[in-house]
């Protein structure tokens, strides 16, 4: 017996080394459920209403159970996990009215052990328990369900005199009538409370919108933005208002317009939320601001340097884009970062006011890393077959690696489908040494509606005329638009983060110097923006281009 321990125990040991000699591997929580090697597990996924990330959440929790999830929804972005329930948005066949035909939609909600958050027209927001998707989807009433929209941050300031306000500001108001009213649209405001009465007013007006009702949402984001709009005018009445879904999003712009505000500063955006023409729902949302008097001013984006498009092209014939020649786009990623891949075609369909008629040309996506060769890693596989509100999207994220690693993707076009233009956003934060990269129509869903005031980034110090930060979002839109509108500073001095850099920081510069205007002169904002393009400093190329817009912001000139 003790020998036999003894081999036992050399056997694991011997294994244990082999194991460490491995070259390092892709790491996720989805790995149990995958076969390296398939190609296509439509056919596996349960109930065809739920889109597909849903779907794969519903085999995790099958095949893992709530461990599992749980650890899936660590790296996840799209997944709010409250115990065993999960948060996702459904879309019914008609109208919703809660105390009407679909009242009880509520109550079978609750009878599942979940709970409806929010409802608006045809969509509402909901907690369910895993157990509970699959019953919901089953109603005839219930058109599809999907994990919510989420958004994406762009993440005394040397901009106060770069853009001329500090000369403005001493100008005695023509009609000094107006206290600008400025809203802040974020996702959280850590830490404002301690700059009220110094980097903030004395007061700010704030109202969460997110489930748990938490202003702070865990980012300190939204502060570092109002502390700029502040800088630039301190005379300006400050609104905090901050979310967590699109859902949500679209009760705090409601909210803004009962507070009357005249300006909306958003420093965020969205990827396959739109086909980058202005339409969609979250440009739906900058349209009501505007039907409002409300102007709303966005930053352009963060994503020229990991942004492609292109036609699908497919010289070998073997279903999949070629890129440079070859089936795989690479990208590199240092250790332990998550990874996200988002993808769309030009195959929306028509916008009506609420929804897209939808896509019938299907194209999927998949992952792959290297390590002596391509290993298949994940995919995404929604259905496009022409049903309206099937958008033309596709996305992975959640996956990350132990060492640096080189990672790929594959486009495939399903039979039958005509070629489309692709566009593929990756991560910007820590994705680099992409194989191809394309930066125009790399502008961020909502900076392409025509109602928005796109922002682009350039630097703040004297001498840098005509320079712009390389990874500012550029146009043209998908209908041949001119963005962003304006360039304003970026990576400035800041009490939240100490420099804040991005086209987070330029948008609210702008926002700022509307204010400051709005506050000193007769003028009303829309009227003061046409004021500001015509006196832009034009920089880059004559006139209005995709990479400065009109140019540079300056008030005083």
């Amino acid at each position: 017996m003790k020998k036999n321990a003894s081999v036992t125990i050399t056997l694991l040991g011997l294994l244990l080394l082999f194991l460490l000699a491995l070259p390092a591997r892709a790491q996720n929580v989805e790995t149990y459920i995958l076969n390296p090697g398939t190609t296509d597990f439509k056919s596996d996924l349960p109930e065809p209403k739920l889109d597909h990330q849903l779907a794969k959440l519903v085999q995790i929790y099958r095949t893992g159970g709530l461990p599992a999830v749980r650890e899936m929804a660590r790296y996840h972005p799209q997944v709010d996990l409250i115990s065993d329930r999960v948060k996702v948005v459904a879309h019914i066949r008609r109208a919703l009215a809660l105390d009407g035909p679909h009242g009880d939609l509520r109550d079978f909600v609750a009878f599942l052990g979940g709970q409806v958050e929010l409802a608006r027209e045809q969509v509402f927001q909901l907690q369910i328990p895993l157990t509970g998707i699959e019953k919901l989807a089953a109603r005839r009433d219930i058109r599809r369900i999907r994990l919510p929209l989420k958004p994406h941050l762009h993440v005394v300031t040397e901009g106060y005199e770069f853009s001329g306000a500090d000369q403005f500001e001493t100008l005695n108001g023509f009609q000094n009538y107006h206290t600008p009213r400025v809203g802040i649209l974020d996702l959280g405001f850590n830490g404002y409370q301690s700059l009220l009465g110094s980097e903030l007013p004395d007061e700010v007006t704030t109202k969460s919108f997110r489930w748990d009702g938490d202003i702070n949402g865990g980012t300190s984001h939204g502060t570092a933005c109002a502390e700029i709009v502040h800088d630039m005018c301190g005379q300006a009445k400050l609104y905090f208002a901050n979310f967590n879904t699109l859902t949500e999003m679209g009760e705090a712009v409601e909210w803004f317009i009962e507070q009357e505000v005249d300006i909306i500063s958003s420093s965020i955006g969205w990827y396959n939320a739109g086909a980058g023409d202005g339409t969609g729902p979250v440009c739906r949302l900058v349209d009501l601001a505007a039907a409002n008097n409300v102007l709303w001013i966005n930053s352009s984006g963060n994503d020229a340097n990991s942004h492609w498009e292109g036609q699908f092209v497919d010289d070998n014939l073997n279903g999949f884009c070629d890129f440079g020649g070859d089936d795989i786009f690479s990208f590199y990623m240092p250790a332990y970062q998550s990874l996200w891949v988002y993808m769309n075609w030009n195959d929306w369909g028509t916008w009506d006011g609420s929804e897209y008629s939808g896509s019938a040309n299907d194209y999927d996506l998949y992952l792959y890393y290297y390590s002596g060769g391509w290993h298949y890693v994940d995919s995404s596989l929604q259905a496009q077959n022409g049903v309206r509100g099937q958008w033309p999207v596709e996305g992975i994220s959640g996956w990350y690696s132990t060492s640096p690693l080189q990672w790929g993707i594959k486009v495939k076009k399903k039979t039958g489908a005509a070629s489309k233009k692709i566009e593929l956003f990756f991560d910007f934060n820590y994705s680099y040494n992409h194989e191809f990269n394309h930066p125009w129509g790399s502008v961020a869903i909502p900076a392409d509606s025509a109602n928005a005031l796109a922002v682009g980034a350039i630097p703040w110090l004297s001498g840098y005329t005509d320079y712009y930060y390389t990874y500012s979002g550029r146009g043209p839109t998908e209908d041949f638009r001119i963005k962003p509108d304006l360039t304003a500073a970026s990576s400035v001095s800041n009490e939240t983060y100490g420099t804040f850099g991005g086209t987070s920081a330029s948008c609210p510069h702008v926002a700022g110097a509307i204010a400051l205007l709005y506050h000193k002169t007769p003028f009303s904002p829309q009227d003061i923006v046409e004021l500001l393009l015509a006196r832009a400093d034009d920089w880059g190329a004559t006139g209005k281009d995709n990479i400065f817009g009109e140019g540079k912001l300056d008030i005083d000139d």
